[in-house]
């Protein structure tokens, strides 16, 4: 019976991104012919494989340090997102914090996108912009500066 397989898989290949205890499971025919494959008729691939991409993902896959430290920060990410679903109070706990969320924010801004790094933080554009844009001033009782 001939075998199906996942598009995902032969662009991997085509990349050089692929296992090498995969491609030994493969047979020698599909991935030659998966080799000689024209992928610019596949809608989309020019957004998900650019050079720059291929090449911080070849460099996570050849240094186990770095892809222990990727496996190991995604842990933390998926324990601190389940933790966080179930706090009560979290809209208080975030406005108590917002001058780290918004370093934060900032920093991560090139590396992620803003939508991304405020969904991480479950606040929306809106509201980082609005802290962004609130003046602590210390002449003002209530510490903030209004626009008159």
């Amino acid at each position: 019976m001939k075998q199906s397989y996942h598009t995902d898989l032969s662009i991997q290949f085509q990349l050089g991104l692929l296992d090498g205890e995969v491609c030994r499971s493969i047979p020698k025919n599909t991935l030659y012919s998966w080799k000689k494959r024209d992928f610019t008729k596949f809608v989309g691939t020019e957004f998900l494989y650019s050079d720059e991409k291929i090449e911080l993902v070849k460099a996570f896959l050849s240094s186990q340090t770095l892809l222990k430290a990727a496996k190991g920060l995604y842990f933390i990410y998926s324990t601190w997102q389940s933790i966080m679903s179930d706090v009560r109070g979290l809209k208080t706990l975030l406005r108590k914090n917002k001058q780290v969320i918004l370093e934060t924010v900032s920093y991560v801004m090139p590396l992620l996108g803003l939508k991304h790094a405020c969904k991480l933080f479950k606040i929306s554009i809106n509201q980082y912009y609005a802290w962004k844009r609130n003046v602590h001033c210390s002449l003002s009782p209530l510490n903030d500066c209004f626009k008159l």
